[in-house]
This record gives structure tokens, C-alpha cells and sequence, in this order.
């Protein structure tokens, strides 16, 4: 219970002392409420815990966060979309970090055309995330739809063959790619 409510917290903060200060992240309180108001609820309902594990092929996870590089994070938006006719198969939200990481992708996933969402964009939680990294959250189906189809897409295009210049090599001199590249 936040005095002044949510939209205070997240726009200018109070002068209450027992108040955290505002994040700032919205202009005004009532943007701020609004924009709360419209987060997914109630779609992790009937799940009694949350457990982040590393992906394996025998696991079937509801939600895959994928931590990527700005390469790796176009290579999966392009793989993504790979098999749609739509141009905006994925969404960037201005959501706070657990909302965009969890709730926004569980809601997504009950849609017939679910999108990827970009996420550790939260200005809060950039501080504990790899300056280079963001993240991706998808459905788990969508997932593994993606590494069906892996060798079909992109990885073995030209256009691809110029993102593995040698300046993305790591200090080592090796490259840095993920399975899915």
C-alpha cells in the first residue's frame, strides 16, 4: 500500500517519508494508474510457484526467457516472425521487468497469434542485466516451433554471414553465438 497508490510510485513519488521516490517512469500518476491498470491479471492464476531453470529439450516450459546480445536478439525477432505473414510478431513494453518478463508473455501465449516480447528494458532493473544483453520472452511451443526451424531460416543466409564479421568476436577470438545461430 503505497500512499497515493501506484501511479504516485511510478511517476513523482510523495513527500511522505515512509514513501519510496518516484521512479519516474511515467509523466503523471494517472498515466502511471493507467498504464497498471492495463497489465495482464490474473493470467498466472492456478500456478502455485515460478520455477527458472536452464532450457533443456525434455523440459515443456510455459515461458522461455532468452538473454541475447543485440545480434541474438535480431536473429530470434527474424526467426520468430519466420513462418508469419505479420510484421509485428514481437512487442517492446514499458512494463516493469517481472510484468513484461512474465505476466505480459503468460498473456500472450493464450492469444492465436502470440508475440515474442522484448524485455529488460525496465530502467530498475537494467542495473543487474548485462549492459549488452536484453531479453526475449516467448511461449515455450513458440520455442521450440523456433529450433524446428532453425535450419531453415536465417543462419545460413548471406545477410546473416555479414552479422559474423570478425567484430563480434569475443576477447578470446571466437565467436559469440548462441545454439540457435
Amino acid at each position: 500500500m503505497i500512499p497515493g497508490g501506484f501511479g504516485v510510485f511510478l511517476s513523482h513519488g510523495s513527500d511522505q517519508m515512509w514513501t519510496p521516490p518516484g521512479g519516474k517512469l511515467k509523466g503523471d500518476p494517472a498515466t502511471a494508474e493507467a498504464m497498471f491498470e492495463s497489465i495482464p491479471k490474473g493470467v498466472m492464476d492456478g500456478f502455485d510457484a515460478i520455477k527458472l531453470e536452464p532450457y533443456r529439450e525434455d523440459l515443456k516450459p510455459d515461458i522461455v526467457i532468452t538473454f541475447v546480445n543485440p545480434d541474438q536478439l535480431s536473429g530470434m525477432l527474424v526467426l520468430h516472425g519466420y513462418t508469419r505473414g505479420e510484421y509485428d510478431s514481437a512487442i517492446a513494453t514499458t512494463a516493469l521487468g517481472c510484468a513484461s518478463m512474465l505476466k505480459v508473455p503468460f498473456a500472450e501465449m493464450t492469444k492465436e497469434k502470440p508475440k515474442a516480447v522484448i524485455t529488460s528494458t525496465d530502467l530498475a532493473q537494467r542495473h543487474i542485466v548485462d549492459e549488452n544483453s536484453l531479453a526475449i520472452s516467448m511461449s515455450g511451443w513458440e520455442f521450440e516451433k523456433m529450433l524446428e526451424i532453425t535450419e531453415e531460416g536465417y543462419s545460413h543466409s548471406l545477410v546473416f554471414k555479414k552479422v559474423r564479421k570478425p567484430s563480434h568476436k569475443g576477447e578470446d577470438g571466437e565467436k559469440r553465438f548462441t545454439n540457435l545461430a
